[in-house]
């Protein structure tokens, strides 16, 4: 029963530092994304959530300075990080099925 315990306790450990990670690549691409933005003359709000409601907008917007590789560059990086948040959620439905 202790070792178990013990595997368990690692295994929660591990998830959440793959979950850190994975925030924190997260962070860096929204970041990284919200400069890019920035070098044309676009502001967007702070916050993932807003973030994810301004960009696609800003992409679209064909008053703004972007030009068509930008463009193309952030939605490549916007699908990336949908991407990196689904894959996310499986170290927390993991964590969640081993604390059980």
């Amino acid at each position: 029963m202790q070792q178990s315990k013990a595997k368990n306790k690692q295994t929660l450990q591990t998830l959440h530092r793959v979950r850190d990670q994975m925030i924190g690549t997260r962070t860096r691409l929204i970041n990284q994304m919200r400069a890019f933005c920035l070098e044309y003359g676009i502001a967007l709000r702070q916050g993932a959530g807003l973030f994810k409601l301004d960009l696609p907008q800003a992409i679209e917007d064909p008053t703004n300075d972007l030009s068509p590789a930008m463009r193309k560059l952030l939605a490549n990086l916007f699908a990336d990080l949908r991407q990196l948040e689904q894959g996310s959620d499986a170290p927390q439905q993991s964590c969640r099925r081993t604390c059980r």
